[in-house]
């Protein structure tokens, strides 16, 4: 599980963690081949509603998924009497 410093939030993996920051680091700006200065960093965290029109999902417990369960590959349907989630449906 990875806490945002910034947002408060929880994310379940890395790239959803990745997926809900946004904006430029602030990188060098140059004139010629010499560093002149840096660009203001603009990075920030998306809002919730950003976060859904990607197609990210928060679960009961406030933990933020990269998509949501009906978009999920299809290779993670259910087989053996096993969900997506690994839990046993009978």
């Amino acid at each position: 599980m990875y806490g945002c410093s910034g947002c408060k939030k929880f994310f379940y993996t890395a790239s959803a963690f990745s997926e809900h920051r946004t904006g430029s680091y602030g990188g060098p700006i140059h004139k010629g081949s010499k560093v002149i200065g840096f660009a203001k960093p603009t990075r920030r965290c998306l809002s919730d509603a950003a976060m859904l029109a990607k197609g990210m999902y928060c679960t009961d417990k406030g933990v933020w998924h990269n998509r949501a369960p009906d978009t999920l590959p299809t290779h993670w349907e259910k087989k053996n009497g096993t969900d997506d989630t690994g839990t046993d449906d009978g």
